[in-house]
């Protein structure tokens, strides 16, 4: 240790030592100062970040509420749709008998009451009261087949809430025969936008003529709720950078959104107005200025902690810097003695493996490769000797592994490492299985090496292959053993699993189970051909397919036998509307060399859980149901019952 600690003196000095803390010490002023001169560049930046993500932030909040307006009055209208689509007519057009139906609807769809119009403009609803509406605004619209959505009105006595009027055409088959309407609560409608009342961010909706639709139940609202329009509130404001109320006006009256900012009794909001897209209204999202404030003085807050705590590390670091002087000649004598040894071990390791560790020169674009297959345990080649356009001319590498071998020679030139790559290469003379490994890089004033190994992977590359080739062969397996092979429908063992899966989970709707039989089909294959027979099927399938919800089941259990299950029905009548649908748009007829022939279906429904719960149970009533169609005119349906 004597003769190290000799050397090490004359290496770094008392003085030598002086002089570098001293630089240290000027180093870490400078820093510091030039990190105060940041912060304060920072602070001055803050707010007007802050501003700026704020206002994002309020523009983003208004589309949301929007968005989720839009789709609760798109909720609305559905149900209004849905209902007059299933509305059941036995003869004709009876205002009197849809009211009826329409009870139950009301009750459970939060319409407020719900009511149809014949073309002489009776109106009837579901809370008994009846006039005749002929000029009413939705009445006209509604004849012309357009949706209708009114302003908003006060309801009747003693509540006398705000509502809204929701109106569509009301069908009997493709005729206009009157209007299906409803009234609903504004309050119902934008109940569940707003925030919860300690959040700082609130919205207010208004229409056209800046009436307030909503308020805000935010305790940061300004506006309190015995106010009814906009103008007088925003009338009390101060503006910055904005035409004020008179602006926001032309804006809205033009469809235009924006935003402001404006203060009222010392306090800032950050504004913003976008147009709902439903008759002129608009909603008004608002921000207080004191969030901006708190996050400018948190970022603030946080730049200090951190200038204080970069100091710390740079004194820390500069003392570390220190030592490590000190310590170093000693480490680099115990490591020169390590290397040593684990050089020997390397060597004798590399006898023990396949694999084929390299190194590249970057400053002499050279790779040397060790290894005992060589004579002298090493090889050195220009790096021109493995470009990949080389090794690719002189049919040294495989085709299929040109692109992922000039991704990492790429990484090579640019003396980037982590990159890797499996290449079928000649080695030897021999096709070889490598796995590429760029593992580390050092730089020195000089030049740069690369280091990284050539993994053997033949056996590996084996293996692979036969785990991919046994995985598609389990994927192809297991979708064959799901599907019929001819029309791709669910085959009979899948249908059965998944209908009894489905109806052991209780509903208190009810699902329909339809057996169906093509009619006709056997003529179709002895007198055109088993082809002609198999495209009927597949075409049969195809429509099924469009005819029914993503969530029914439809399968194929055999020969010209097809079965659905339909879920969550209101109704019997429903079954039979879509049943008599489903009758009408399989009638086909198919002509081949002059001859015509004619399919139809006859289908036999059973009904869970009235007439079962179990794949088996619905199966055969269903099939006694076709039976009794099959017994009478075919191309019809039937639904199961006791006397069946």
């Amino acid at each position: 240790m004597g003769r190290a600690n000799l050397k090490f003196h004359k290496l770094l000095s008392q003085a030598e030592l002086r002089r570098l803390f001293l630089r240290t010490v000027l180093l870490f002023l400078l820093v510091v100062i030039l990190a105060c001169l940041s912060v304060a560049h920072f602070n001055s930046q803050v707010y007007l970040t802050v501003y700026e993500q704020n206002m994002s932030s309020v523009n983003q909040m208004s589309g949301y509420f929007t968005r989720t307006f839009h789709a609760k009055l798109s909720s609305c209208f559905q149900i209004l749709e849905t209902t007059e689509t299933f509305i059941h007519t036995k003869s004709g057009w009876v205002p009197e008998d849809v009211v009826t139906q329409l009870e139950p609807v009301k009750d459970s769809t939060g319409f407020t009451s719900l009511g149809v119009v014949d073309l002489q403009g009776n109106a009837y609803s579901t809370n008994h009261i009846h006039k005749n509406i002929q000029d009413a605004e939705f009445f006209q619209e509604v004849l012309k087949g357009n949706r209708y959505i009114s302003d908003v009105f006060e309801g009747e006595a003693p509540n006398a809430e705000n509502m809204i009027l929701l109106a569509i055409p009301f069908y009997d088959g493709d005729k206009i025969v009157g209007a299906l309407y409803g009234r609903y609560l504004v309050q119902d409608i934008v109940s569940n936008l707003d925030w919860t009342q300690n959040e700082s961010s609130y919205f207010q909706i208004v229409d056209s003529q800046g009436h307030y639709i909503s308020h805000s139940v935010s305790d940061n609202v300004w506006a309190s709720k015995d106010q009814n329009e906009i103008w007088s509130e925003m009338a009390r404001y101060d503006y910055h950078q904005t035409g004020g109320p008179e602006q926001v006006r032309a804006d809205m009256q033009a469809g235009k959104s924006g935003s402001f900012y404006c203060t009222f009794k010392n306090e800032g909001r950050y504004v913003s107005y976008q147009p709902i897209g439903i008759n002129q209204w608009y909603v008004f999202s608002m921000l207080p200025e004191q969030n901006v404030d708190q996050s400018a003085s948190a970022m603030r807050r946080l730049a200090l902690s951190m200038m204080v705590k970069i100091s710390l590390c740079i004194i820390a670091i500069g003392l570390a810097c220190v030592l490590y002087v000190c310590r170093m000649y000693c480490l680099v004598q115990d490591k020169n003695a390590f290397l040593e040894v684990h050089n020997r071990l390397f060597q004798s390791v590399l006898k023990k493996t396949k694999d084929i560790p390299f190194e590249v020169d970057l400053r002499r674009q050279e790779i040397t490769l060790h290894s005992p297959r060589f004579s002298a345990s090493s090889y050195t080649l220009p790096l021109s000797k493995i470009h990949p356009s080389f090794l690719a001319s002189h049919n040294l590498l495989d085709p299929t592994c040109v692109k992922a071998y000039e991704a990492v020679y790429e990484s090579v030139l640019r003396g980037e490492a982590n990159s890797q790559a499996i290449i079928h290469i000649s080695c030897q003379n021999k096709m070889t299985w490598f796995k590429i490994l760029l593992l580390d890089v050092y730089r020195r004033p000089s030049d740069t090496h690369i280091v990284g190994v050539l993994e053997y992977y033949n056996d590996q590359k084996e293996k692979d292959l036969e785990i991919e080739r046994r995985k598609q062969q389990a994927l192809h397996l297991s979708k064959r053993s799901q599907y019929d092979f001819l029309t791709h429908l669910l085959n009979r063992q899948t249908f059965e699993i998944m209908v009894n899966e489905y109806l052991s989970h209780p509903s208190s709707r009810i699902s329909a189970f339809l057996m169906l039989d093509l009619d006709s089909f056997k003529a179709i294959n002895d007198t055109m051909g088993h082809a002609k027979g198999d495209e009927v099927l597949r075409e049969v399938a195809d429509i099924l397919k469009h005819q029914f919800r993503k969530d029914d089941l439809i399968g194929r259990l055999g020969g010209d036998e097809f079965v659905i299950l339909l879920k969550d029905l209101d109704s019997d009548a429903v079954i039979e509307k879509l049943a008599t649908n489903l009758n009408s748009v399989l009638r086909k007829t198919y002509t081949q060399d002059d001859i015509s022939l004619s399919i139809s279906a006859s289908i036999g429904i059973a009904r869970a859980p009235v007439d079962g719960t179990t794949f088996a149970e619905l199966y055969r009533k269903a099939d006694m149901a076709l039976y009794a169609v099959k017994r009478q005119n075919k191309n019809s349906f039937h639904i199961y019952h006791h006397n069946t």
